[in-house]
């Protein structure tokens, strides 16, 4: 698959006024002539939020651990995220993010899973850990989060992932 990277030197950098630092990253893939667009709108050390926007959903790669008041800073830029691109699917890659603080867990499972579900996100794709603590968490978390509306699924590819979140399947009704 051939690659080129427009903007090569460097990323052209826009501020959007509602807090998320936009990173153009343009990305043209030999696949049938066809052209993918892919933004970076959140980017640090521990996570990196894109949107595809032919594919319309978020990528999230996790890296590293984070806790308290930085895991939930970075939670609140994927709502972020979410409300700029309105889409209704995230692909969470959390290969290599390590364990989540039991703290954390209860946040996410009690105020963060019931906001993404309230901004309209409809599937969610997980690429687990590599870390058994944290694919402990992440079961820990899937098992206490109550969600009608989002289809959430684990796997162990991004490849996985994406061609699950890809498929025609009806959206839950809420």
């Amino acid at each position: 698959m051939a690659r080129c990277k427009l903007n090569s030197p460097g990323r052209r950098r826009r501020d959007l006024g509602y807090g998320l630092r936009l990173l153009f990253d343009l990305s043209l893939r030999g696949q049938k002539g066809k052209s993918i667009m892919s933004i970076t709108l959140f980017e640090s050390e521990h996570l990196t939020i894109r949107y595809d926007q032919q594919k319309d959903y978020l990528l999230l790669k996790w890296n590293g651990f984070s806790k308290g008041q930085e895991f939930r800073d970075f939670a609140n830029e994927v709502l972020k995220a979410i409300a700029h691109t309105k889409t209704k699917r995230i692909l969470s890659d959390n290969t290599n993010w390590t364990t989540i603080a039991p703290n954390d867990q209860g946040w996410a499972a009690n105020n963060w899973f019931p906001k993404v579900e309230a901004s309209g996100v409809r599937k969610l794709a997980t690429v687990l850990s590599k870390d058994f603590f944290h694919r402990t968490a992440e079961r820990s978390i899937e098992g206490m989060t109550d969600v009608d509306c989002i289809h959430i699924k684990n796997f162990e590819s991004t490849e996985e992932a994406s061609a699950w979140l890809n498929q025609n399947a009806p959206y839950p009704q809420c």
